[in-house]
């Protein structure tokens, strides 16, 4: 039986293939109704999501763009900013920006869409701009300068998120920055970060179950992991983390 402290933060430790992530996972999460498990996985979406998809600001990026007057006179629609949808991607890579070459005997090799020029997009959208940026020129800014460029157009909602993942130290990412290209450190914050901060109220009451959240972290991001459990358990939430990062161990409660 494995006993947890409530309203804490635990830590399993112990050396490599000790089993830490078959009791977090397999003991834990499987046997206990309610548990939330975060590990540097990308489960339940596209993996060739984005940033701002991931943490549901994209539709409004897509809704600022269909207001304005040429998409209207375009009878453009959101469905047309996303590199999802075939009123808006570009035909021949299917909106990933890239083709990919089959090579025998060889992994495949991925080209840069010489239609789109890697954008995803078809060129009439393109032409849509908003501050002189198309959508895709949107996407390839960081969260801290997407802050900034549409701060009085967004909804208040969406603008709290944004704020939200750059006061936690991820406002270096793009906004179009694919989640098949994180860092497991950076994907693992991502979902502490869309834990608390979804634009709804903080969840209380949860078991967190985190799979080794500091993997391959420079200490800064450490530190803010740290801030990022904290508050989950200010919330009255439990955390317990899968870890073998000194700073972290030092950090719990219980261990």
């Amino acid at each position: 039986d494995v006993q947890v402290p409530k309203n804490a933060f635990s830590v399993i430790t112990g050396v490599s293939g000790a089993g830490k992530t078959t009791l977090l996972h397999d003991e834990l999460y499987k046997k206990l109704p309610g548990a939330r498990f975060i590990d540097p996985v990308v489960r339940g979406t596209r993996t060739a999501s984005n940033v701002v998809g991931f943490f549901d600001v994209f539709k409004s990026l897509r809704e600022l763009y269909a207001k304005l007057k040429e998409s209207k006179i375009n009878h453009y629609t959101p469905g047309h900013f996303s590199f999802n949808s075939p009123r808006g991607r570009c035909e021949q890579c299917g909106g990933k920006g890239y083709t990919e070459i089959e090579m025998q005997f060889l992994p495949t090799v991925d080209l840069v869409c010489g239609q789109c020029n890697g954008s995803g997009y078809r060129p009439d959208v393109l032409k849509i701009k908003y501050k002189e940026k198309n959508i895709h020129q949107m996407l390839e800014t960081s969260i801290d300068q997407l802050i900034d460029l549409v701060r009085d157009d967004i909804s208040a909602g969406a603008l709290k998120i944004l704020q939200n993942i750059a006061g936690n130290g991820l406002g270096y990412l793009k906004a179009g920055q694919r989640l098949n290209t994180l860092s497991s450190g950076e994907l693992q914050r991502m979902k502490l970060v869309n834990a608390l901060e979804t634009g709804k109220r903080t969840p209380s009451g949860v078991l967190f179950l985190i799979d080794e959240p500091t993997f391959g972290m420079h200490h800064y991001d450490v530190e803010m992991v740290k801030k990022l459990i904290d508050r989950l358990v200010a919330a009255g939430n439990t955390v317990v983390a899968a870890e073998h990062h000194p700073r972290l161990i030092a950090h719990a409660d219980y261990i």
